[in-house]
């Protein structure tokens, strides 16, 4: 594991080895979900289709390493498929919620009231508007 990665672990499923998002990945995701959907607008297609084509792309895009035994692409549609692939997405969602609730946490603590903290402009720039 890496600064930029984490274990998120699924109940009934396993440990899974997760990159944390950043501009680069989201742009991977896309990307796969462009290439999955053939490019086509996402207005000609079904609203089922585009959840799961964008499950399975974020999917692709933030597991490192999954659980042995776990393979997206061996998921039997017919069975349980789509749930285990949500509950997998809903635990690195939640994981990555509890990163940013965090962040705020401590941003909002470091001014010891709750707000925000002031923004530091340079003295190079002027704070006079034009």
């Amino acid at each position: 594991m890496t600064p930029n990665t984490y274990v998120v672990n699924v109940p009934d499923v396993g440990a899974f080895e997760v990159r944390k998002r950043t501009l680069r990945v989201q742009m991977a995701i896309h990307a796969e979900l462009n290439r999955l959907t053939e490019g086509a607008p996402l207005s000609t297609l079904s609203d089922w289709f585009i959840d799961l084509c964008g499950l399975v792309a974020e999917l692709k895009g933030l597991i490192i390493k999954a659980p042995d035994g776990w393979s997206m692409e061996d998921v039997d549609p017919l069975e349980d498929g789509y749930d285990r692939l949500r509950a997998v997405y809903r635990a690195i969602r939640t994981q990555e919620d509890s990163f940013r609730t965090q962040a705020k946490g401590t941003q909002a603590a470091s001014t010891g009231s709750g707000e925000q903290p002031p923004v530091v402009v340079p003295g190079s720039v002027s704070a006079a508007t034009e």
